[in-house]
């Protein structure tokens, strides 16, 4: 009999806070992923537009204007920085206010099952 009541109050409490982690701690966390991403590919693209800086400088340096194909390299890169960022500022958004709108307590079924289905089989 304890045993049975062990795992009831292990079914539970798995429900419970699978619940409340989803409803409350996977909204931040993508929040918080979507600043780290962010500032992770904003710093990647610094790093790669460096060659346009080099060869931009060596230009002006010699008195000359920057080829136009630094130009296009440059703006092909922002562009793609700005489509990525667009993208995954979207998604990460979209999955955060998705994890905020579960309704929890589907979730702490779902969890308890599924915690209950590893209780039985051990």
């Amino acid at each position: 009999m304890t045993g049975f009541l062990r795992g009831l109050l292990e079914v539970i409490s798995t429900a419970v806070a699978s619940g409340l982690a989803v409803r409350w701690v996977l909204p931040v966390a993508f929040r918080i992923a979507l600043g780290i991403l962010e500032d992770v590919l904003k710093a990647s693209a610094a790093v790669i537009l460096l060659p346009e800086l080099l060869v931009s400088g060596a230009a002006r340096a010699r008195g000359d204007c920057p080829p136009k194909a630094a130009y296009l390299y440059g703006s092909a890169v922002t562009a793609g920085l700005r489509f990525v960022l667009l993208a995954l500022r979207r998604g990460l958004r979209g999955l955060a206010i998705a994890a905020q709108n579960v309704p929890i307590v589907a979730v702490g079924v779902v969890a308890g099952c599924l915690h209950a289905v590893v209780l039985l089989r051990a």
